[in-house]
């Protein structure tokens, strides 16, 4: 494993990631059955993501290679923290019959 930007490696960086999925989202399970419907709905997307990215880097690793998921973690350390320099989701902001 490689060293990452902003992570010891992958690993560090999933950990982070599963961290964060059940530390920074206070509104989930049954600590967010009274929780105001837009702040429980934020949470649980923000845990399931966090949750699902860090096992998106290990099914690289278990599936396609060590190589790839140390790849895959690289970016997804240094955009976390600086963003997506490379505006990777526009493609899908202009698609045919979208809103302008």
């Amino acid at each position: 494993m490689k060293p990452l930007p902003y992570h010891d490696d992958r690993n560090d960086l999933r950990r982070s990631l599963l961290d964060a999925s059940r530390d920074y989202f206070p509104a989930t399970g049954a600590a967010g059955a009274n929780a105001d419907p837009a702040l429980r709905m934020a949470c649980v997307l923000g845990s399931g993501y966090a949750y699902n990215l860090a096992a998106a880097v290990q099914w690289v690793a278990l599936n396609v290679g060590d190589e790839q998921a140390d790849n895959l973690a690289e970016w997804l350390s240094d955009s976390l923290v600086n963003g997506d320099d490379e505006d990777l989701n526009s493609d899908i902001d202009t698609l045919p019959g979208d809103p302008a």
